[in-house]
Formats: structure tokens, C-alpha cells, sequence
């Protein structure tokens, strides 16, 4: 059978088209194709029709879909040959010149003999490509490298910002009472004898001598600092990095200056720390529950150091337990989990800090003990270090001067062996 042309197979796919609509306008808008091919006599006959019509409708369109290929591939070389320049012949008139001979890829595959024998049965492009025909190999394909993410990387997505390390900002300087100096050493009288001899006594009789005695402290100003280099490029370039830089040199004075406060050594040039006072009252917690413990403590100060305690600083470890304490029948003496839960103890105010000694805790009496600032916490930035000019670098330097002045050891205490 000789093929058709795609002008005979749009006309015939019309006609088809046609033909299947007519026979859906018979049987109505709401016709039920299950409906129908369950029921007997001209329904049944109908949906039979439709069948045989949509069969004959796909073949007759992909015959016309293989033909349409073949018509764009040869439309296609047609204007590739066009394009050529023309061939002149030697010797021949102007008027005979040709164009040389040139066969579209459509025609060279219709001309094999194997791809003829199928089309005469009327097999299209469609047809003989799933029948497997080697008509392929008259246009090779030319396969080129793989282009994947191993040879082009995209550019990565990058968040705005820095993500700042989570850091402890708390401290124990807003307890104790605040001052400031213009001086190197601070100097003060400590009441440090008070024997009171008052009785009574007889008429005529000598009365008895009460003793009282000071003794002058001296507490050194002490500089904690410290610094870090940054080149001015990073300065310029990374937006916020200097304020950031800035706030992380504060926040490690304030933290040196809290541990300075409660563990310093006294081996100059640190300050001498209240726990390593000579004079601090300390209470052991023994078999006593920890709420007892720190209680015994607070008693000491009001009855040993004759002052009201105002706080208590501890160890997160130590609140954790406190907080966790739960009655006989379950129940967290501190409030419902679910609530925050007050941190204060027998009414005073609980301070958590990781620098204090994990088992401890510290009665405080704020008016007993003074820091004074010499000068507040400073940033400075200077390109006079080293050779930090030429290299294009500033130094920022974070300081502070400071003392720690305790005018009543015992109205501290602190309460050991908690943990």
C-alpha cells in the first residue's frame, strides 16, 4: 500500500474527527460510556461505533504525526541547501548554472530498501522506529561531555549575619554597693575590735574599759584587659564586625571582673576575691537538707556579722537541685514545671553563675562590700601597635581599673559541701 501524504492524512483525520463527533451528538451530552456498553440493542451498537472510530481516529493521527516529522525535517534541509553557494560548471552558459545534487535526510531514509518494504505496508516513522529499524545509523548522533555539578559548582546561599556564641552575661557587681576613685589604692578603717566592757557597778567603784581598735586596709586598683588585632579590610568590608568585636571584649572584662570578685587570689595584680577573704564565715550543709544549709548561713550572718544578708550567689548545679527538690508525693516544692519558678530562697534574691566553685554557695550583705571603678570599661582602637601601621591593622584594646573593698568579712558566709 503506498503512503499517504500529510495533506491526505489531515483530511482524513478530519473526516474521522467528524464522524466520532457526530456519533457522540446522537447519543446525547450525558451519555455514560459504562452505561452504554452494558446495555443491548442501538446503545450497544453506538458504543461499538465509538470504539471502532477512536481505533481508527489514533492510527490515522499517528500516521499523520510521522508524516508531519518527516515534512519539518525535510522543509528543514531544503533550507539548509538553499543557503549553499551555487555550483558553476566550467564552460557552461550562466543560464545552465545548478545547485549541486542534495538529498534531505528524509529522503535518504525512504530511499533503503528495508525502510520501502515497511512503509508500503503503511508504517509510518512512528511504527518503524518501535519496530526497532536501523535507520538511525544514516544520521548519527555525536554525543558530547556531561555537563553536571562536578564541572560547574554553584554559588552557595549564604545567610545574612554572624551567629554570636551563646555566652554568660551575668554578674554579681549590681549585689554589692558601687563606687568610684580617682586613685591608685583605696584606703579605709576596719572596726576590727569592739570589747565591750559596760556593767554594772557600785557607787564609787571604777567602772570598766571598754576596747575599740581599727585597722587600715588597703586594696590596690587593679587593670583587667585585653585585646585582639583586625585588619582594616575586615573593618571596612564586613558590615557590624567592629561593634560585634567591640561587645565581645566588654563582655570578657565583665566576666573577669565577676571571677575576680568572688575567686580572686589577692596575688597582685588580681583582686583578692570574697571567698578568699580572711574572716568570711563558711558553713558546712553536713546531713542538713541544702535549704537548711544555706538558711544556717544566713543566721550567721545576722548573728555572728550583725547584718541583714541581702543575697546568695551559687553555682547553676546548686539551683538545679534546688529547683528540682519535689515532695514525698511528686510534687516541685519551686512551682508546676511548666512555670519559670521564683529564683529566691527564704526570700532573697538567687544569683546563678558558672564561675562560682559548683558545690558553693555565698551569702552576701550588700552593704559591707564595695567595687570601685577607677575607670569604666573602655574600647580603644589604635594602629600604633607593633607594626600594625604598615601592615594595615588596628589593635582594639578592652580595659577596666577596678578594687574590691570588703569592710565586713563576716557578713559573708559561705555554705560548702552542697553537691
Amino acid at each position: 500500500m503506498a503512503s499517504k501524504t500529510l495533506r491526505e492524512l489531515n483530511e482524513e483525520l478530519a473526516v474521522k474527527t467528524r464522524a466520532l463527533q457526530e456519533v457522540f451528538t446522537e447519543a446525547g451530552p450525558d451519555m455514560d460510556m459504562d452505561k452504554v456498553t452494558k446495555l443491548s440493542g442501538d446503545s450497544n451498537q453506538k458504543a461499538a461505533e465509538i470504539r471502532r472510530l477512536n481505533t481508527e481516529l489514533s492510527d490515522v493521527g499517528a500516521q499523520r504525526d510521522a508524516a508531519a516529522e518527516l515534512h519539518a525535517m525535510a522543509e528543514s534541509s531544503r533550507k539548509a541547501v538553499s543557503s549553499l553557494p551555487v555550483a558553476v560548471t566550467q564552460n557552461a552558459p550562466l543560464a545552465v548554472q545548478e545547485r549541486p545534487t542534495f538529498k534531505s535526510i528524509e529522503e535518504r531514509i525512504m530511499e533503503s530498501p528495508a525502510i520501502k518494504a515497511h512503509a508500503e505496508r503503511g508504517m509510518g516513522m512512528k511504527e518503524l522506529a518501535a519496530a526497532g529499524m536501523p535507520f538511525l545509523e544514516l544520521a548519527p548522533t555525536e554525543y558530547k561531555a556531561l555537563i553536571s555539578l562536578t564541572s560547574i559548582t554553584p554559588q552557595n546561599e549564604r545567610r545574612p549575619g554572624i551567629i554570636e556564641m551563646a555566652l554568660e552575661n551575668r554578674t554579681v557587681a549590681d549585689l554589692l554597693m558601687e563606687g568610684t576613685t580617682n586613685r591608685p589604692t583605696v584606703e579605709y578603717y576596719e572596726e576590727t575590735t569592739v570589747t565591750n566592757a559596760a556593767a554594772p557597778v557600785t557607787e564609787g567603784a571604777v567602772k570598766p574599759e571598754s576596747t575599740f581598735a581599727w585597722t587600715l586596709r588597703t586594696e590596690a586598683v587593679s587593670k583587667i584587659g585585653h585585646w585582639v588585632p583586625i585588619t582594616d579590610e575586615a573593618l571596612d568590608d564586613v558590615a557590624g564586625l567592629e561593634g560585634m568585636v567591640r561587645n565581645r571584649l566588654a563582655w570578657g572584662v565583665r566576666r573577669t571582673e565577676e571571677n575576680q570578685i568572688l575567686n580572686g587570689t589577692g596575688t597582685a595584680p588580681a583582686l583578692r576575691g570574697i571567698l578568699n577573704r580572711t574572716g568570711i564565715q563558711t558553713q558546712a550543709k553536713g546531713t542538713d537538707p541544702i535549704y537548711d544549709a544555706i538558711f544556717r548561713g544566713m543566721q550567721k550572718v545576722r548573728n555572728i556579722g550583725f547584718a541583714d544578708p541581702t543575697s546568695v550567689v551559687m553555682h547553676t548545679d546548686v539551683y538545679t537541685l534546688i529547683r528540682l527538690t519535689r515532695t514525698a508525693d511528686g510534687l516541685y516544692i519551686y512551682g508546676n514545671p511548666m512555670d519559670a519558678g521564683p529564683e529566691r530562697i527564704f526570700g532573697l534574691p538567687i544569683r546563678q553563675t558558672s564561675v562560682m566553685p559548683v558545690n558553693t554557695a555565698l551569702v552576701m550583705s550588700r552593704e559591707y562590700a564595695q567595687v570601685t571603678r577607677r575607670t569604666g570599661i573602655t574600647v580603644t582602637a589604635s594602629s600604633e601597635n607593633s607594626t600594625n601601621f604598615v601592615e594595615n591593622k588596628i589593635t582594639l584594646l578592652a580595659e577596666e581599673r577596678i578594687a574590691l573593698e570588703v569592710y565586713r568579712a563576716a557578713a559573708f558566709c559561705s555554705v560548702t559541701g552542697l553537691v
